[in-house]
């Protein structure tokens, strides 16, 4: 017994039928049934409990707010509207976690990028100093034998 295919079946049934409300001997999951068998008072029971049906007497059965929603909404058919309740994928928290992992990892190379731009400002920094001392020993030692080579040259003038 699939509760699903009887309450599917009997939402069809009844919104054929003319009248508010639709007796339980009436619907095709009851034909063949005895009214005090077990089997019918289940199948009572489920379609009395089931969303789309509200008790209508002891021997009827009507719509509830639900089921007018199931035959105005999902042109009466249960499964439908039991596929429409199960949870979809929400595309807009997936794109946010896209973004914010895409976020994360620019921020890391930005970070990265600008570390390593900062190391090599100090690299030239420091290379622009090692340069700037050897020029300046470069124009001393210049001056140095500059100043031998005159001695030297002024004293063999003498």
């Amino acid at each position: 017994m699939d509760i699903d295919k009887i309450i599917n079946t009997s939402i069809s049934e009844m919104k054929i039928d003319p009248k508010p409300y639709i007796m339980f001997k009436d619907l095709s999951s009851f034909k063949n049934l005895e009214p005090s068998s077990n089997e019918f008072n289940k199948i009572k029971y489920a379609l009395v409990k089931s969303g789309p049906f509200e008790k209508h007497g002891d021997s009827a059965i009507k719509f509830s707010v639900l089921g007018f929603e199931v035959v105005k909404d999902f042109d009466g058919d249960w499964y439908k509207y039991k596929k429409s309740l199960k949870p979809k994928k929400d595309i807009y928290k997936l794109i946010s976690a896209i973004t914010g992992i895409l976020s994360l990892i620019l921020v890391y190379m930005n970070f990265s990028i600008n570390n390593k731009a900062l190391i090599l400002e100090k690299t030239i920094e420091n290379n622009n100093t090692i340069i700037d001392s050897l020029q300046t020993e470069a124009k001393l030692k210049k001056e140095f034998t500059d100043s031998i080579i005159k001695r030297l040259s002024t004293h063999k003038e003498k």
